[in-house]
């Protein structure tokens, strides 16, 4: 007899364990995912100010080599002219050579585009595509 007054009474208590457990673990994850939330916001403000430092100085770059080129430039239209070029003849042989070079790049450019376009994936696609017509 004993016996079962005690079973009555640990029964509540175990409920309770148990719920209490299955509540602590809820409680548990849920703090694990704030913190995982949380790394993630941390990152995610540290990578945007990153990228905004990677533009400011890569804007500042090419700033410096866009002066650098033109000193670079001014400094070849003088060394024409040391060499007896008139100074309106030596800076229409720097800016020919800068318009030749540009053109040279624009072409390179417009060459590698193509493989923008997936050339090999649109053959197969192409070839698939009229195989399928035949069949």
């Amino acid at each position: 007899m004993d016996s079962a007054p005690n079973s009555a009474t640990e029964t509540p208590s175990q409920a309770q364990g148990f719920f209490g457990a299955i509540a602590g673990a809820f409680a548990s994850a849920r703090q694990v995912l704030g913190n995982l939330v949380e790394l993630i916001t941390l990152e995610a403000r540290r990578a945007g100010l990153t990228l905004m430092w990677m533009v400011a100085l890569g804007t500042i770059a090419a700033v410096l080599l866009v002066s650098a080129w033109l000193g670079f430039m001014a400094a070849l239209a003088m060394w024409a002219v040391s060499l007896g070029m008139t100074w309106a003849g030596a800076i229409a042989l720097v800016a020919s050579v800068n318009l030749v070079t540009a053109g040279v790049v624009v072409f390179v450019c417009v060459i590698l585009s193509r493989n923008l376009l997936f050339p090999a994936t649109r053959r197969q696609l192409k070839a698939r595509s009229s195989s399928s017509h035949v069949a």
